[in-house]
């Protein structure tokens, strides 16, 4: 955890970062709150992972990340 929040304190909270991260607590913290009858016509493998909140928020916070500051990181790899 101490390692997550040192990697946090790194970053530039700009709006973008601000509703990427916002956006994927939203959808990890609010799954927790979907009904289990709501999981059951998926199957088993699904069902696990969706009830994950790691994984339904972490999923959308890299894939946001990485399309939404794409400019920013291909900047960051010239630089280097």
């Amino acid at each position: 955890m101490m390692h997550a929040i040192q990697h946090l304190s790194t970053v530039e909270w700009d709006d973008r970062n601000l509703i990427i991260a916002g956006f994927s607590l939203l959808l990890g913290v609010g799954g927790l709150f979907v009904a289990g009858e709501a999981y059951q016509a998926l199957p088993l493998v699904i069902r696990i992972m969706l009830k994950q909140a790691v994984v339904v928020g972490g999923v959308p916070l890299i894939t946001l990340h990485a399309i939404l500051n794409r400019d920013r990181i291909t900047a960051g790899y010239a630089k280097a």
